[in-house]
């Protein structure tokens, strides 16, 4: 409520320092047409958002409950399992890592768990020090995803 009171208040101080600063004329006239449609708005406002809210939320489609059964949510899972396989070998192809099978598992639309089996993982000589975890982060880190679900084959 301050709010609106406000705005008008500080709308109709405007309209009152135009009415004094700008001079008579074509400038003066559209300022004030301005001005006042811009005060009407602010009172009219609050009037409008309660009766459109009302309105919307009646109509929210966001709000219906949807229950699928077996079927469409198996139908689902695979498209996105088959969409998070396609896109994470594509990241890996990215940075040089091919992947020649990526199977993921989800479990209510969440990944729980990513096999990745790499074809060309080759360790330098110098960076014989890096294990299957560095791996792990490494691929994760690429791929977006945490690095405890995520399983390398290489």
């Amino acid at each position: 409520m301050k709010s609106y009171l406000l705005s008008v208040v500080i709308t109709s101080v405007l309209i009152a320092l135009s009415e004094l600063i700008i001079p008579q004329g074509k400038l003066k006239s559209v300022v004030n047409v301005i001005f006042t449609v811009v005060l009407l708005i602010s009172i009219i406002s609050p009037i409008t958002e309660i009766d459109l809210d009302e309105a919307i939320s009646v109509f929210n489609p966001t709000e219906s409950e949807v229950v699928l059964d077996g079927n469409a949510e198996n139908y689902l899972t695979s498209k996105i399992k088959d969409y998070y396989e396609k896109e994470f070998k594509i990241k890996l192809l990215g940075e040089d890592l091919v992947a020649e099978k990526i199977i993921v598992e989800i479990n209510r639309m969440e990944i729980m768990k990513i096999q990745i089996y790499l074809s060309n993982l080759v360790i330098p000589e110098n960076n014989e020090h890096i294990n299957n975890i560095v791996i792990q982060n490494y691929v994760a880190e690429i791929l977006g995803v945490d690095g405890q679900k995520v399983e390398i084959y290489a």
